[in-house]
Formats: structure tokens, sequence, C-alpha cells
């Protein structure tokens, strides 16, 4: 049996499940072709970085999927105690007297710029951090009055979070996907096809490459809706002029089209095209399309809007 991605003969022991789109992200379709030695590779190198990236992490969020563990991807990372780097915490106010005084944890007490500062993360805890110091250290009614008493949510300083967002983790993902739906539906005569043999080395060693030598292989990418209902992702191949074509809508949004071969002899002729649909529920349905007039119909009732 051959591995699709190393491309080498195994044993049956040797292979894995390999989900074309990933697990995590919503989808229960799986190949058989990949070894586990490769699987593992891809799981690495593209799947966890495309699963890592904050786009994906936002629908990941929106359409709630969660991953192995049961949790849902964490957007923000938690800050940093500027007096620490190691200790995790939260932005605070000085109830006190209005100013950002730093980032909280622990016992509600920080040091900022050798000072220390009173923080309280809501009214029920200011009593117990209130009874840590005596009467004589702080004015403990007038930080009462304060708390409780006084409005001073206009005077808090915005806390803005920048972040970088690149898509590169996208479109290797993508070309995982093209080759591997590819590989699926046309078999090994496939693997000795020129594009394969690129996009076996560009999965194998990803790291050589970058967004500019694999941009290339896409006819277009865009952000548009899936035209089927209840469709969380959806991968067809199909001919493109002198071309065969694998496009990809990922989370009902992101749409990539991946030239994957131009040997059109590859598919029958009277073939329009082969369809995956991964449902919302996370399972899937497989359509091949030709002249059956019922494949037709019943595709078209999928679509949005009948």
């Amino acid at each position: 049996m051959k591995c699709i991605i190393c491309n080498n003969d195994k044993e049956p022991s040797e292979f894995s499940k390999e989900h074309v789109i990933p697990e995590s992200a919503g989808s229960s379709y799986f190949i058989d072709t990949v070894c586990k030695d490769c699987n593992n590779l891809l799981g690495r190198t593209i799947d966890n970085k495309f699963l890592d990236n904050f786009f994906v992490k936002l629908y990941l969020s929106k359409f709630n999927i969660k991953n192995k563990k049961g949790k849902l991807p964490k957007l923000w990372t938690t800050l940093s105690a500027r007096k620490d780097s190691k200790i995790k915490g939260i932005p605070q106010y000085n109830p006190f007297n209005n100013k950002f005084n730093g980032w909280k944890y622990n016992n509600a007490i920080t040091d900022l710029k050798g000072k220390a500062h009173l923080v309280f993360d809501s009214k029920e805890d200011i009593e117990d951090v209130l009874r840590e110091f005596g009467d004589d250290e702080l004015p403990k009614d007038e930080i009462r009055k304060k708390f409780y008493e006084g409005d001073y949510s206009d005077e808090h300083q915005e806390l803005v979070l920048h972040r970088e967002v690149y898509l590169e983790e996208l479109f290797f993902e993508a070309i995982k996907i093209a080759y591997e739906f590819a590989s699926s539906i046309l078999g090994e005569n496939y693997l000795n096809d020129p594009f394969a043999i690129e996009f076996r080395e560009i999965l194998l060693n990803s790291s050589n490459y970058t967004f500019d030598d694999i941009n290339k292989y896409f006819f277009n990418f865009n952000y548009e809706d899936s035209i089927f209902k209840d469709t969380l992702h959806s991968i067809f191949l199909m001919r493109v002029e002198n071309s065969l074509v694998v496009s990809i809508n990922l989370f009902n949004c992101f749409v990539f089209s991946v030239e994957v071969s131009k040997n059109l002899n590859l598919i029958p002729k009277n073939l329009f095209g082969n369809f995956l649909l991964v449902n919302l529920d996370e399972s899937f349905s497989k359509f091949n399309i030709n002249g059956d007039d019922l494949k037709i119909l019943e595709l078209k009732d999928r679509l949005k809007g009948t």
C-alpha cells in the first residue's frame, strides 16, 4: 500500500486516518492512504498552524466547534505581570485614585514601579483585601466609599490590544486539502502527475516554502458564503478551462481555488465534478455529478434559497 505523501510502499498497519480537513475544524471526513509518520508530520507542520491562526479561531468560536479536549479556542493570550513575566494577570484600575495600576494576580496586590497599589476584581473581595492592612496603613472608609459610590468608569484608560494576522497558514492547509482530495478521487494514477509531485515536496518540507512559492497554484482566493445550505465546509474537484481545479470553501467563508493538474484525462469526459459537503453537524455528503438528473436535483435541493 502506497502512502500518498511520502510515496513509499508500506504495510497496512502503518497507516492511520488522515482527516482531509482537520477533525478539530469540524470535519469527520478522512482518507486512509496516509502513513502514520506522514500523518503526524502534517499535523505538526500544517494542521496545527492552521488551527492556531487567529481567523480560524474566530470561526471555530463562531460555529462553537470545540477541540478534542472539549474547549473552544482561546482568542487572546493572558497579559503578563509587569514585575514578573512568568506571572499571568489581567489589567486593573486603582479604585482609590482611578488610575491604571498594572496587572492583577494572586492576592490582588501588585507592585508597579516600586509602589504598592490596591486592586479589586469585584465588590465581593474588597473586604478580604482591606483586611490584610491595619487601620493606620490605609484610609479604609475612604476607599470603601470611593469603590462603592464613585463612578469613575469614564476616567479609565482604554486598553488596546493589537494582533497581526497572517493568512499563509490557510494557504498551506488549502494545498494539503486539495492534494489529498484530488488523490482520493483520482487514485494512484494521479501520484505521478507533476502537480502531485510538487505538492508532496511542499507538504513534506513546508518550512522551506513561503506563500510566494505556492501562490502560483491558486486560481483565486476570496471571501464568500457557500451556495449550499447548512454547510460548514465544501470541496469540489472540477474542470476549469484546461485544468483540473479543487475549489475549497472553509467555514462557509474562505474560498480557495487550487490548480491540481493539467491532465484532463484523469477524469471521465462526462463527469461534471466531485463534491464533498461537510455539514454543520460534522457529518458529510459526497456527490459524483455527471449526467445523472437525480443527482443534480439532489444537489440543487441543497442550494440556498430552494
